[in-house]
Parts: C-alpha cells; sequence; structure tokens
C-alpha cells in the first residue's frame, strides 16, 4: 500500500455493495468453465447475414 511505502493506492472497490456482482459473476463463470452442461444453449438463431466477430 501506498501508506506502507508501495505505489498501490487501494481504491476500495471490493468493500462496496456493487462488488457482490464482480463476485457473483465470478463464481458463474467459474462454475461453467468446470461443468460444461451448466452452459444454456442459445434462445435464438442469429439470422444468416449477421457476422458474429468484431467489426475491427
Amino acid at each position: 500500500l501506498a501508506k506502507d511505502g508501495g505505489w498501490y493506492i487501494p481504491n476500495g472497490l471490493l468493500l462496496l455493495p456493487p462488488s457482490a456482482f464482480f463476485l457473483i459473476g465470478l463464481l458463474i463463470w467459474a462454475l461453467r468453465s468446470w461443468k460444461r452442461d451448466q452452459v444454456e444453449k442459445p434462445a435464438f438463431r442469429m439470422a444468416p447475414q449477421v457476422v458474429e466477430k468484431e467489426a475491427y
């Protein structure tokens, strides 16, 4: 930490209530990465003219 002579200045993000979204998201991601049967199938199919890659 910066107060102890280090370079890191904590932002306190994980102390705030919105940090629960990060923790829940990481938990869901880890579970679905570990158990592939937890991944849902797509709810709809993309139209044929839509490209599923980045614009650039």
